[in-house]
């Protein structure tokens, strides 16, 4: 499961930046700057459940 993880880590980071670069054209659109801050929730999200502290895991229910 790490794997498949790392690898939607790396597929989120990689959406980010294109966003990122695509906000630089025109700062003031504020459907890239939402899917930005969509994509860093996801982003922690993912993180926090990929790298458990202690063995103390986290659930997430996905509406």
């Amino acid at each position: 499961m790490e794997k498949e993880l790392d690898f939607l880590i790396e597929y989120l980071e990689r959406s980010v930046t294109e966003f990122e670069a695509e906000l630089e054209s025109d700062p003031e659109n504020e459907f890239v700057q939402g899917k930005i801050k969509g994509l860093n929730h996801a982003l922690r999200i993912v993180r926090m459940y990929n790298k458990p502290e202690l063995g103390n895991h986290i659930s997430v229910i996905i509406d």
